[in-house]
């Protein structure tokens, strides 16, 4: 049997979104045992990384200095709602990992730094972090975990674009925007 290039290249992209959703499903296990280590959640060792300054998150082009982050900044990184990300700083500020100053340009904002304790908090996971990245590139060369690493920032990159588009134009179907009768 002749497949077809167009069959081919469906086959191969749809393995591929597959063999991501079980890998993030892995991922994402191994990662709630490594936060759990550090007494948080996920989505809470997610927002220390971010404070921390993690040079391998993404992050806005303004949205970390000295002085610290803004929540709506990891917010808007994380594709997630102000409130969400409230809601998870609220418990990291009552366990004293994370402390709020005022915004030099405006009183209405606050910024987030790390207290000492969030700090030996990351660093307590840090080593198990750090095992869980060999263990996941431990068969590829030097030179293809670059590639690899590069290749997951333009599937993320592409992913961010997607919804921000999709954000701003989608409706679902047959579910009528606030305000307006179907």
């Amino acid at each position: 049997m002749v497949v077809s290039p167009s069959l081919r290249k469906a086959a191969a992209e749809g393995s591929a979104v597959l063999a991501l959703v079980d890998l993030s499903g892995q991922l994402q296990r191994r990662g709630e045992a490594i936060a759990r280590r550090a007494g948080v959640s996920t989505q809470q060792w997610l927002i220390l990384l971010h404070i921390a300054g993690e040079p391998g998150l993404p992050r806005l082009a303004q949205g970390h200095d000295k002085d610290g982050i803004l929540a709506s900044d990891i917010a808007s990184i994380r594709g997630v709602t102000q409130a969400n990300i409230s809601r998870l700083l609220a418990g990291l500020i009552a366990r004293g990992l994370v402390k709020q100053s005022g915004d030099a340009t405006d009183a209405r904002r606050r910024r987030l730094a790390l207290t000492d304790r969030g700090r030996k908090a990351l660093a307590r996971v840090e080593p198990l972090r750090q095992r869980a990245n060999e263990l996941l590139l431990s068969d590829f060369t030097s030179a293809e975990r670059a590639v690899f690493v590069r290749c997951l920032h333009r599937c993320l990159d592409r992913l961010q674009l997607d919804r921000e588009d999709a954000y701003l134009r989608a409706e679902e179907p047959g579910v009528p925007r606030k305000g307006r009768r179907p």
